[in-house]
């Protein structure tokens, strides 16, 4: 089942938009090759994404939020400086272990889940206070 990047997401800053789109369709690669058992094969490549995404996704992020004064700022550096480090695990499990199956299923969890819950209802609080300003 593909994960959908709805209109209600989008924060109106093209860049974060943009940056969101892709981790929508890597989640969505990864999660149907892990369906057909295959996911083995793009586990590395996805993780190294996820490096690259996360400092620079939240670097991006961070700064507009300082730069309109976001009052939800600390708490939401909070719920990035969590995600960095589930990657960080992520890296050294994949090295340990190499592209095993339990690694595809954690790192299909880890972007699951902030999918779900950081993008859907963390930065839905960013989408709300930058449409404010608006």
């Amino acid at each position: 089942m593909a994960i959908e990047l709805t209109d209600d997401l989008l924060t109106g800053i093209e860049e974060i938009d943009e940056q969101h789109r892709q981790i929508f369709e890597k989640a969505n690669t990864l999660l149907a090759a892990a369906n057909q058992e295959r996911g083995e094969e793009l586990v590395a490549q996805i993780v190294n994404f996820l490096e690259a995404y996360v400092i620079s996704h939240f670097h991006t992020e961070e700064t507009a939020m300082l730069a309109n004064k976001f009052p939800g700022y600390e708490g939401h550096v909070a719920q990035h400086n969590e995600l960095m480090r589930g990657v960080r695990k992520l890296r050294r499990k994949l090295e340990m272990e190499g592209s095993v199956k339990a690694v595809v299923v954690a790192t299909s969890r880890l972007i699951v889940e902030f999918l779900v819950n950081h993008i859907r209802k963390t930065d839905r609080e960013l989408v709300t206070f930058f449409r404010s300003m608006t």
